[in-house]
């Protein structure tokens, strides 16, 4: 099943996000949904008057067109991408995780906050993506799997963060009570605390990446990156 697949390239990774938000979403607003009727009434208000009737149950059209569009955005648009370059995500990555660690375990004498942008992915496209693409792998590709499975899923629970916080925010400016605050903040955090447990997983894959690499291509990976330094 696609959901509990890793994703073998790119591709099958943005089918991946677009498909579990779209559902993910959906499950959340409708739970939410049944369990609050203030958040309900929420819906109805930004569903147009469209109400589907389902054995009975009245089912607002904002529950279905809600995660339809985030799921539109990021199989379009690639927005977790947007979000990622918003933030510097994965270009914090690259560096104080992927390049820091060739320089730790290649022991140069080079601090990785003292290298500019274009040396950082110079290194990594030489000494990195050109060892670890999952297109072309040249080291174990399940260990590229299960790097692009890990980043996979924290780009969906990112998505599913940044949805969770617009939606949060639109229904408390109309319903602004203190359990209702409360609820907003606990499904932030346990969102956030997936997110955290996913990146240091991410952080673990990385570093197998980066010791399958010099395990294999060490000479020619310390003279790329140390001409990447000199440059």
């Amino acid at each position: 099943m696609w959901l509990f697949s890793n994703p073998k390239d790119y591709n099958e990774m943005i089918e991946k996000i677009s498909k579990s938000v779209f559902f993910i979403t959906l499950f959340l607003v409708f739970m939410f949904s049944s369990s609050n009727k203030d958040f309900s009434d929420f819906l109805k208000s930004i569903s147009f008057g469209v109400e589907y009737d389902f054995n009975g149950i009245k089912i607002s059209i904002a529950l279905f067109y809600i995660p339809f569009i985030i799921a539109i955005l990021e199989n379009i648009f690639k927005f977790h991408d947007k979000i990622s370059d918003f933030f510097g995500i994965r270009k914090n990555f690259d560096r104080k995780i992927i390049v820091n660690e060739f320089l730790i375990l290649l022991s140069l004498d080079k601090k990785v906050q003292d290298m500019d942008e274009n040396t950082i992915k110079t290194i990594m496209s030489n000494a990195f993506y050109e060892y670890a693409s999952s297109t072309l792998p040249k080291i174990d590709s399940h260990c590229i799997f299960l790097s692009l499975g890990s980043w996979c899923w924290f780009w969906i629970f990112m998505d599913t963060l940044v949805v969770s916080i617009v939606i949060g925010i639109l229904f408390l400016i109309k319903n602004p009570t203190c359990l209702h605050v409360r609820t907003f903040i606990i499904v932030i955090l346990v969102i956030s605390i997936f997110m955290f447990n996913i990146w240091n997983q991410s952080k673990k894959y990385a570093k197998y990446e980066v010791k399958a690499i010099l395990y294999k291509y060490k000479e020619k990976v310390e003279k790329s990156i140390k001409d990447a330094l000199q440059n």
